[in-house]
């Protein structure tokens, strides 16, 4: 998939948004919190290109455990399908 293969060669100098912050929730619904949260963080950032998607993926995967990661890959397709 081209979203693991570009999430994997950015992570390395992707650093978490400025003025951002991380809260734990527990959810029922993971993958639509995500989606959601996907969303209100490109409208409030005002994210459009490529770079800064791949930038924003990376940061929840890097906040996130690694079995959250398919659902935060599956969330991020959904939100953007290009």
């Amino acid at each position: 998939m081209k979203l693991r293969a570009a999430a994997a060669n950015e992570k390395k100098n992707s650093p978490a948004p400025l003025g951002n912050v991380a809260i734990v929730k527990q959810s029922e619904d993971p993958f639509r919190d995500f989606q959601d949260s996907m969303i209100e963080m490109i409208k409030a950032k005002n994210i459009k290109s490529d770079r800064e998607l791949v930038n924003l993926l990376n940061c929840y995967l890097s906040l996130n455990a690694p079995k959250l990661h398919p659902t935060i890959i599956d969330a991020f397709a959904k939100v953007c399908p290009h």
